[in-house]
Formats: C-alpha cells, structure tokens, sequence
C-alpha cells in the first residue's frame, strides 16, 4: 500500500519543488527547492520508509514547513524544517506525525499506543 503512495508523492512533491503552478507560494516553493539542493532536507522517500514501519494506511498529507527551531529545543536560532504528515491509520484514526526534515527524527505524534475507548 505504502510502495504505491511512495512514487505519489514522490511525484507530487517533486512536481511542488521544481516546477512552479501558478498556485503556488514561489517563496516557499524556492525555499523548499534550495532546502533540497544544500542537503538541509532529506529525502521524501526516506521518511517514507520510516513511516512505512511504524504505521499501516494511507498517508492523506503531507507537508514541508520551516519553524523556530528553539521551539523544538534545538540549541541554535533561526530556522528548522519540519516534515508533516498525516495519516488515516487502519482502524480509522487520523495520526498526526512531525519530523525534523534533516534528520528524519520524530519530533511530535498524537498517536496513542494504548487504545482506551
């Protein structure tokens, strides 16, 4: 299920860094486009991987954003990039994933382990 939304996205995230729809924020696409090319993001497809492993159904978003980093503990100022994803889990919770986008470590989740409906 993942190997299929993998090449999806791949594609559509592609498609929003190097082209340029007449939709799109071009500051934000050029910053995700720079982002890229000097190695301060990783790949899609290796976050993907990831996910893949720790979680079953279908990804339904998926976001590059750039936040503070000191409000995610990092000990120098200015910017972090942040992957976010949102998937629609097997049992029908909506799981909402943050992860450093150099790194790829998990840095928020509002998913609940234990289950107590």
């Amino acid at each position: 299920m993942f190997k299929r939304q993998k090449l999806m996205f791949l594609s559509v995230l592609s498609g929003l860094i190097f082209s340029t729809p007449i939709w799109a924020d071009e500051d934000k696409q050029d910053m995700a486009r720079k982002a890229v090319l000097a190695g301060e993001v990783a790949p899609l497809s290796e976050l993907l991987g990831i996910v893949e492993k720790d979680y079953k159904g279908d990804i339904v978003k998926i976001e590059l954003e750039d936040e503070d980093a000191d409000e995610w503990g990092g000990s120098e100022r200015g910017k972090i990039f942040i992957y976010e994803i949102k998937i629609l889990t097997t049992d029908g919770n909506l799981v909402k994933l943050k992860y450093d986008a150099k790194t790829l470590k998990l840095l928020s989740s509002n998913r609940k382990d234990n289950h107590d409906d």
